[in-house]
């Protein structure tokens, strides 16, 4: 019983240095280059807005199936930096 209360708690716990609200994760203004790992896989919002990422590798989402918004504004990723399959997987993504 304790293993699965610590799977649940881990399942959730929000990536540092974020901010987590429900199903939000706010990662904006953090001076971050990459996305952060442990994203909780319930995430339906996710901003990264101002933070100093150049690139997306593919696969950079991966298991953020519930993902409907997701903002990269006012980073500096290249075209040469976005991966062809950076959103693969994102099928419900509505505001990118």
């Amino acid at each position: 019983l304790a293993s699965l209360l610590l799977l649940t708690v881990s399942t959730h716990a929000c990536p540092q240095p974020c901010t987590c609200t429900g199903t939000t994760v706010d990662c904006s203004e953090r001076e971050l280059d990459t996305i952060p790992d442990n994203i909780p896989r319930n995430t339906t919002e996710l901003f990264l807005c101002g933070n100093k990422m150049t690139s997306i590798p593919s696969g950079g989402f991966a298991g953020l199936a519930n993902l409907t918004v997701l903002y990269l504004d006012r980073n500096q990723i290249t075209e040469e930096g976005l991966s062809r399959n950076a959103f693969q997987g994102l099928r419900f993504l509505k505001e990118l």
